[in-house]
Formats: structure tokens, C-alpha cells, sequence
């Protein structure tokens, strides 16, 4: 069973209450298994931003070990224990 690192940035930070979890995820759990384990735990103001099934939203960024995904083609990335998922909005700047 593969345990992952989540970090938040930004505003993930703020709806998850924290700057990183652990996960356990079941075996041959990909980034789309990851983001239905969040959807479940912080309910539909998450799923509104991250829904696998639907077009990610415009500027969502997640890496997993620092290799930016592109999305949704990567979502079926096979996620291995020991793996750092970051996910956020890159910041905006004026």
C-alpha cells in the first residue's frame, strides 16, 4: 500500500486546514486515485476545483516529486510509496 505526501499551496492550504498530509492509497493507486481520496475527505468545494472527471481548472499545477504533470493526460500517473504530490494555483502577480 503505497503512502504519499500531499503538500497544499495557496489556497489548498486553506481548505485542507494544513500544509501536508500522508495518504495510503491502495495498490496501483494513480494522481486520479489521489484526487478522488481528497474529493472525499474535504467534500464538494474541493471537487469544484480538482474533479477528475471534468477539465482540471486554468492554472492548476501538480507535481508529483517535482515533475510538473500535464493535465488531464497525466492523471493516470501510477503513484508509488514515498511520493511528494504538490498541489496549487501558481501566484498571481500584478
Amino acid at each position: 500500500m503505497p503512502k504519499v505526501i500531499v503538500k497544499y499551496l495557496s489556497f489548498f492550504r486553506e481548505m485542507a486546514g494544513k500544509e501536508k498530509e500522508e495518504f495510503s492509497l491502495p495498490e496501483e493507486a494513480t494522481v486520479k486515485t489521489l484526487l478522488d481520496e481528497l474529493t472525499k475527505k474535504y467534500g464538494d468545494s474541493w471537487k469544484e476545483l480538482v474533479d477528475p472527471d471534468k477539465p482540471p481548472e486554468e492554472g492548476l499545477l501538480i507535481t508529483v516529486n517535482s515533475s510538473l504533470l500535464k493535465l488531464p493526460a497525466d492523471l493516470e500517473l501510477k503513484l508509488r510509496d514515498g511520493d511528494q504530490v504538490i498541489i496549487g494555483f501558481p501566484p498571481f502577480g500584478g
